[in-house]
């Protein structure tokens, strides 16, 4: 409770093909956190990073290890091998020439003699493989030879061969019969010393070239190195990015779903069909529009204004209002019809009633009828809507269609020839209206849910798909792939590409759709069914994976590779884990890898560098977050959550004592602590810290409400065990008493955590140590006698006073003698630091006491709004009163009360003991936390 955890440094090597294994192992645990192994570690051969870093001399270059490094470095045909191997094969050319001028040397043959006629005999060389050698020299010998050999590295021998002149074209079919090619320069023949030194040149100068291209290979290879390592995480970014809108992309396949769904299902029922599970405000539209009467679009916005969002009423206002108009036109049809049998050049204007009789628009009709010799024939009346025939010459009735749908704003059916004519069409378009409204209905009211039993009507497909979608959550991980990872992070990200613009497709379809269905006619839903489903199965397929993926995305950067180059690698991780886990971690890595190469752990001792793991239960872990704002506790210090806790309650309780609002503010805060409000724009977790602190803050408030009288509301109701405005002094007292005791606890644990982090001689000497104790406490005892003296200065030299005297003097030179101590040893910086804290002793720490003045003033000014109440209640009445000075003194102290305590915590007490300087724990994986899974992600986790 009052420390980090204990921790074990583990160390894991593994085969690079069980690196899936590996992880999954690390994730089952999950309380891993991982750090960087291998800092410092070349991937490089030591030849190669010496040549790389310019640390390789060309002198003291071993050609043939050099050889057998870049071969084993490199594929077969790479352009760097060829180059390196040429300056090899000239290498060995030319150890090839210094063993044969050795050889020469040996033989005492002059040089410069070799192959030239003398005194008509030649001496000459010949150099023949070790198999021919013993015939060579037979032959050489029956042609009255004299030939010597010696023998060469590799497998050949050197043959000189002194003979006759005459025997020289003999010689020659001898030569190129048995003899190696070899090129021989001509600076070989002067010499022996000039040969060999020659050599030595030559070489060294290969040498440099060697060394050279090593460099070349070395930087190509690290490069090769970074680039696949940044590929690497690359790639598995990006994978991480497309599973981490999974639950994004679900939501928009759940709503384009219904949307498919409402098409299918407004399909069906502008087909005629009148499934039970309609809602009864469109069950009352369609029935009357089955019936073949108009709707009243007022009428129906009433009704229909629960189910549908505004623009939907808009646009099903627009069609019924439509609808009424074709109502209308098609009684004037049937009119027409029963009262004449005649044909007739007819127009039919349909528009609002308000529209066609308008005072203005009625005289403007007239005068068109008069002006192209049209006459009204009949009119009739729908919801609203008046639909007007007019008969006209036919060789106008175009002309007066036009001029009536501009002066009415009216929809103009016609010229017509008969009746019946009219009546089709009209039968016609109303028909098709009637669809679009049956379709538009079922289109907004199932635009956010489509209930179960519709769901079953919208076709198998995409109701497969809403069920899968709802089983997401529950499709099983997969296992890890064996082998190379990079096509299968690949396919992730892939995977997730295709989502996203499947979606994007998926939407233009049915926008395209619901403007078929919207104007009365029939979709084909099944394209677009089949692609939902196959979404919501490519869905799944990332579910399954996306454990693993954020597994790597949060482990890969801390995985080292050994590999060397063409052989196969090491994956090596590193990391902390709390020593009570660290059973199931060996268990889980000796489960989940066939072969594990190495494994070591070790307790990490608190004054080691470590992460800080703290697990608090309760209502500690909401109240953390007090801790965390000031920082992260290090390994070896103590966890001051409990004590912060402690006394911001107590402290709070003091400045604000009231029973009534105490009782308010506990609930305020358990109402927060389990709702979770997000207030002022605080996340979720700040809010649930922020209740669960208000909580013990107002029962602490209660506590010292029932100490001040039992205050309720700012009104005692007992007498007080003491009343901080009638015991001022004594209030004051107790605020400065309570200040000491909370400074020397702060010193005590800062004695604490230097002891625990192996830093003893500053925790008995130091300036917030034992000996900054000591003098503090004296400090406070010889205080407290001068203030109870009057301040006289005398009662300094009184006997009773002078071992506190003296232990304070004594502490305050221990200090500074440490501080020259300190600064011998480590420089200045650990000296003026000493020196710092011998000024803070004698100012900070009378400082820091009289800061907790500020408790007693402020009980002092919260029971001064209850005087204050009783002062003002003469003029607006007792209540009145009574509920001004509890609202200024719940929303203004309750919040300066707050600040006040958390302040003293914070700078006055924390500051003495608490760095905040730890690095916190991040593990790998928090069970039941990955992407938001509720249940373990690993198929094969069977803890222990």
């Amino acid at each position: 409770m009052f420390a980090p955890e204990k921790l074990a440094r583990f160390r894991v090597a593994a085969p690079s093909d069980y690196e899936s294994k590996l992880l999954a192992a690390l994730a089952e645990v999950g309380k891993v956190h991982l750090k960087r192994s291998l800092e410092g570690f070349e991937p490089l051969p030591p030849l190669l990073a010496a040549a790389a870093e310019g640390r390789l001399e060309p002198e003291s270059l071993d050609v043939e290890e050099a050889l057998r490094v870049v071969r084993s470095s490199l594929r077969p045909g790479s352009e760097l091998l060829l180059k390196f191997e040429e300056l090899y094969a000239e290498y060995a050319g030319l150890e090839k020439l210094k063993a044969l001028a050795d050889a020469l040397n040996r033989l005492k043959v002059p040089f410069e003699s070799l192959g030239k006629p003398r005194f008509f005999t030649v001496v000459d060389l010949l150099v023949v493989k070790e198999e021919d050698v013993g015939d060579a020299a037979a032959e050489l010998a029956a042609l009255g030879a004299t030939v010597s050999r010696q023998r060469l590295p590799g497998g050949e021998y050197a043959v000189v061969a002194v003979y006759s002149a005459e025997r020289a074209g003999e010689v020659e079919a001898l030569k190129r019969k048995y003899g190696v090619k070899l090129a021989i320069p001509p600076w070989f023949y002067e010499g022996y010393e000039a040969a060999v030194k020659r050599v030595a040149l030559e070489q060294l100068s290969l040498r440099k070239r060697m060394v050279e291209v090593l460099a070349e290979i070395a930087a190509y290879l690290r490069g090769l190195l970074d680039v696949r390592r940044a590929e690497w995480l690359e790639a598995v970014a990006e994978a991480y990015r497309g599973v981490q809108r999974l639950d994004e992309y679900a939501e928009e396949l759940r709503r384009l779903l219904r949307e498919a769904a409402a098409v299918a299902l407004a399909s069906r029922v502008a087909g005629g069909e009148r499934p039970p599970w309609l809602p009864e405000e469109i069950s009352k539209v369609l029935r009357a529009l089955d019936s073949g009467e108009a709707v009243d679009p007022a009428s129906a916005r009433e009704v229909l204004a629960g189910l549908c969002q505004q623009s939907g009423l808009e646009k099903l206002a627009s069609l019924l209002d439509r609808y009424a108009r074709l109502t209308a036109a098609e009684r004037l049809a049937s009119e027409l019809g029963t009262s004449s049998g005649e044909e007739r050049s007819l127009l039919v204007a349909c528009a609002k009633r308000e529209a066609l009789l308008n005072p203005q628009a009625a005289k403007g009709l007239l005068k068109a009828l008069t002006g192209y010799g049209g006459s009204l024939v009949v009119k009739e009346e729908a919801a609203g809507a008046l639909a007007l025939a007019v008969e006209a010459p036919a060789e106008v009735s175009e002309a007066l269609a036009g001029e009536l749908a501009a002066l009415l704003g009216a929809e103009v059916l016609g010229p017509y020839r008969s009746a019946a004519e009219l009546e089709r069409v009209v039968e016609r378009r109303k028909f098709l209206v009637k669809r679009s409204i049956a379709a538009c209905l079922v289109l907004e009211a199932f635009s956010k849910a489509v209930p179960a039993d519709a769901a079953s009507w919208a076709g198998g497909s995409i109701l497969q798909a809403f069920e899968r979608l709802e089983k997401l959550e529950d499709v099983e991980p997969t296992q890890p792939p064996e082998g190379d990872w990079g096509p299968y992070i690949k396919e992730i990200a892939q995977s997730a590409k295709r989502v996203g613009e499947g979606l994007e497709q998926l939407k233009d379809e049915l926008e395209k759709l619901k403007a078929l269905v919207a104007e009365g006619e029939e979709p084909d839903i099944s394209k677009v069914s089949a692609a939902a489903l196959e979404l919501a199965g490519e869905l799944e397929r990332l579910r399954a994976h996306s454990w693993l993926v954020e597994i790597l995305y949060r482990a890969s950067p801390f995985v080292e590779e050994l590999r060397f180059f063409r052989r196969k690698g090491v994956v090596v991780v590193e990391g902390y884990v709390p020593v009570r886990y660290l059973g199931e971690l060996k268990g889980a890595l000796e489960r989940a890898l066939p072969r594990l190469l190495y494994f070591e752990a070790e307790e990490v001792p608190r004054r080691a560098e470590a992460p800080t793991y703290i697990e608090h239960r309760g209502l500690l872990k909401y109240l953390y977050a007090v801790t965390a704002m000031r920082g992260t506790p290090a390994y070896w210090e103590v966890d001051p959550t409990l004590i912060f806790t402690i006394l911001f309650a107590a402290m709070f309780g003091m400045m604000f004592g009231d029973v009534g609002q105490g009782a308010l503010v506990a609930l305020f805060g358990a109402w927060l602590l389990k709702t979770r409000r997000r207030l002022l724009g605080i996340s979720e977790e700040g809010a649930a810290s922020v209740g669960a602190l208000a909580l013990l803050a107002g029962a602490s408030s209660a506590v010292f409400g029932a100490l001040y009288g039992f205050s309720v509301f700012l009104r005692p109701l007992t007498e007080p065990v003491i009343s901080p405005i009638r015991d001022m002094f004594s209030i004051i007292a107790v605020a400065l008493w309570f200040g000491f005791a909370q400074l020397c606890v702060a010193m005590l644990l800062n004695v604490v955590n230097l002891l625990r982090r192996g830093e003893r001689l500053e925790a008995l000497l130091g300036g917030t140590g034992v000996a900054g104790l000591t003098f503090y406490a004296s400090g406070a005892v010889i205080a407290y006698r001068l203030a109870g003296s009057g301040m006289n200065f005398a009662v300094l030299e009184s006997p009773e006073l002078a071992p506190w005297v003296s232990l304070l003097a004594s502490s305050a030179l221990l200090v500074l003698a440490f501080g020259f101590y300190e600064a011998r040893k480590g420089g200045l910086q650990l000296g003026a630091r000493a020196l710092g804290e011998l000024i803070e002793m004698l100012i900070a720490f009378p400082a820091n006491s009289l800061s907790y003045i500020r408790l007693a003033a402020f009980a002092i000014a919260h029971e001064v709004f209850g005087v204050m109440a009783e002062a003002m209640a003469p003029f607006v009445g007792a209540l009145a009163s009574l509920a001004v000075a509890n609202f200024l003194a719940l929303v203004i102290e309750g919040l300066a009360v707050g600040i006040q305590a958390m302040r003293l915590v914070y700078y006055e007490f924390s500051t003495k003991f608490f760095r905040g300087e730890g690095v916190e724990f991040q593990p790998l994986a928090a069970p039941g936390k990955l992407l938001g899974r509720t249940r373990s992600p690993l198929p094969h986790a069977q803890r222990g």
